[in-house]
């Protein structure tokens, strides 16, 4: 009983994370002050759609695992949350990445051109 309720407390603080999307979008909204065409684009978008699939998929998918599993599960809430914030933290990472090829590519591409005086 104490494993049962140790397990819904805890799942309970892990989709706690849903209140952290609107804070981590918010975020990504500055990637995008750059001003820079493409590849950037398609790293926020990538955040936008990332971050709210990995924040719910993943404590759904440990609810799951919770559901089927026999024996101790209080540590399956735990596992949500890690995996959590390291899919989010996968996420930014790979959207930086995006924005800072995307930035890389259009200084080449304004420098090619000769007109990097006016940045």
């Amino acid at each position: 009983m104490v494993d049962l309720v140790a397990t819904v407390l805890l799942f309970m603080v892990s989709f706690l994370g849903v209140l952290l999307i609107p804070i981590l979008l918010y975020t990504t909204i500055f990637f995008t002050d750059q001003g820079v065409p493409g590849i950037a684009l398609y790293g926020v978008v990538f955040a936008w759609v990332g971050i709210p699939t990995a924040i719910v998929a993943v404590p759904i998918a440990c609810v799951v695992w919770a559901l089927r599993a026999d024996g101790v599960t209080f540590y399956i809430p735990l596992v949500a949350m890690v995996g959590q914030v390291a899919a989010v933290a996968a996420i930014l990472e790979l959207t930086m990445a995006l924005v800072t090829k995307g930035l890389r590519d259009h200084e080449k591409a304004k420098a090619a051109r000769g007109d990097l005086a006016e940045s």
